[in-house]
C-alpha cells in the first residue's frame, strides 16, 4: 500500500507540476513503453493556457494561431453580429437621384448586396474587423482593445481576378481580389506580391461576404488605419476568447471540457487547464488593453520611468544646473514615452478584467 500511495502521490505532482508529456519505461508486460502510465495520469503542462502563453507574448505560445484585436465601446469582445448602428438604411440610395435606371421599376436599393445583405458605409457589415492595436487605435478612440484568437484553418485566401461592386450614386467599387503590392523586405533586400485580399475587395466583394458567413477569415491589406498593416475580417462566432479557450479545453485523456460553460469544436484545445484558469475564465476575466488609461501622458506617470543624474553636456559649458536638469527630463521622457507608445502597439499592456457592463 505504501507503494502505491507514493505512485499516486507522484502522480498527482506531475499532473500540476509536470513539464511536457514523457514516455514510461517498458516492463516484462509492455516492453514497448507507454505513452502514459498505467493509471491514466496527465503530464501535461496546466498553464499553457495561461494569459500571457495564450497571447503569444512568452517562450512557450500555446498555438500557432494569430492573435488580433477589437476596438470596442462594450467591456467584453461583442459575441453576436450586431451591425445595425452600423447598415445604411432601409432603402439607402433608391430614387431618381441614386438609381443607376431611368425607370422606377430600376432603381436599387444600395442598402444591401445582391443576397439582401446589409451594406454600410464601409462595405458589407456582415462580421468583425480586427487588426492591430495601432490600427484599432487609429480607427476611433475606444475605451476597449480586446484580443482575440483566429485560428489558421479559417483563414481563406482571396481568389484569383477581380470584382465589382456598385454604389449608391453609381460609384462603382472594384479590382483584384488579391493585393499583389510590393512588399520590400529590408534584411534580405528581397521584394515579393503581396498575397493578402485588397480591402476594398474584403469589404465590398460579395464572395468575401459569402466565405465570412461560411465561418471563414479574411487577412486583407488595411489601407486606412496603420496603413500596409494586417487587418481580418470575420465571424465573431469564428473568433475565439481567452476564456472561451480555456473553458473549452478537452482533457487529452478523457475529453472531458474544462468547464460546464464550454464546448467542443474543431478548434478547441487539447489541454488539461489548471483550476484557476479554470475559475477565472468561468468568473469572466479575459485579457483586455484600456487606452484611456495606457495612454494617459507621463505626467501623471512621473514615478514609472528612470530618472538620470542632470551632470549636463560637456561641450556646452555656460550650461546652468538648472537647464540641466531639463535637458535630462526631457530625454528620460521621451525615452519612457516611446517604450510605453512600443509596448502598447505590442499588446504588452494588457490587464485581465472582468465585464463592467
Amino acid at each position: 500500500m505504501a507503494d502505491d500511495g507514493e505512485h499516486l502521490s507522484e502522480q498527482t505532482r506531475h499532473l500540476w507540476l509536470g513539464g511536457a508529456k514523457r514516455s514510461y519505461p517498458g516492463s516484462k508486460k509492455h516492453p514497448q513503453g507507454r505513452l502514459f502510465a498505467p493509471i491514466g495520469s496527465y503530464t501535461g503542462d496546466p498553464m499553457r493556457l495561461h494569459p500571457e502563453n495564450w497571447l503569444k507574448q512568452s517562450d512557450t505560445p500555446a498555438h500557432d494561431d494569430t492573435i488580433s484585436w477589437h476596438g470596442s465601446e462594450e467591456s467584453s469582445l461583442p459575441r453576436s453580429d450586431e451591425y445595425e448602428h452600423r447598415a445604411h438604411e432601409s432603402g439607402h440610395g433608391s430614387g431618381p437621384d441614386w438609381s443607376t435606371g431611368e425607370d422606377d421599376d430600376e432603381m436599387e436599393d444600395f442598402s444591401v448586396d445582391s443576397k439582401d445583405r446589409p451594406m454600410g458605409e464601409y462595405g458589407s457589415v456582415v462580421g468583425m474587423h480586427f487588426g492591430s492595436l495601432a490600427a484599432a487605435s487609429e480607427r476611433a478612440p475606444r475605451p476597449f482593445m480586446h484580443p482575440a484568437r483566429l485560428p489558421e484553418g479559417t483563414m481563406a485566401a482571396p481568389p484569383r481576378g477581380s470584382f465589382s461592386t456598385p454604389k449608391a450614386g453609381g460609384a462603382i467599387v472594384g479590382g483584384d481580389y488579391r493585393s499583389n503590392v510590393n512588399i520590400y523586405n529590408e534584411e534580405t533586400g528581397e521584394s515579393t506580391k503581396d498575397t493578402r485580399w485588397t480591402d476594398s475587395a474584403a469589404n465590398y466583394a460579395e464572395k468575401a461576404t459569402d466565405l465570412v458567413e461560411s465561418g471563414k477569415t479574411l487577412a486583407y491589406r488595411n489601407d486606412v488605419e496603420a496603413k500596409g498593416s494586417t487587418s481580418f475580417r470575420t465571424l465573431p462566432e469564428t473568433a475565439r476568447t481567452w476564456s472561451e479557450d480555456v473553458m473549452s479545453a478537452a482533457d487529452p485523456t478523457s475529453g472531458h471540457l474544462a468547464s460546464k460553460y464550454g464546448w467542443k469544436d474543431d478548434t478547441s484545445f487539447r489541454n488539461k487547464p489548471h483550476p484557476a484558469l479554470v475559475h477565472l475564465a468561468e468568473a469572466g476575466y479575459d485579457p483586455v488593453v484600456l487606452p484611456n488609461e495606457t495612454g494617459r501622458t507621463l505626467s501623471s506617470y512621473k514615478d514609472s520611468y528612470q530618472m538620470s543624474l542632470p551632470f549636463g553636456n560637456p561641450n556646452t559649458p555656460n550650461q546652468t544646473a538648472e537647464d540641466a536638469a531639463r535637458v535630462a527630463h526631457a530625454k528620460d521622457h521621451n525615452a519612457a514615452s516611446t517604450a510605453r507608445r512600443e509596448a502598447f502597439d505590442a499588446g504588452r499592456t494588457w490587464t485581465m478584467r472582468k465585464p463592467t457592463s
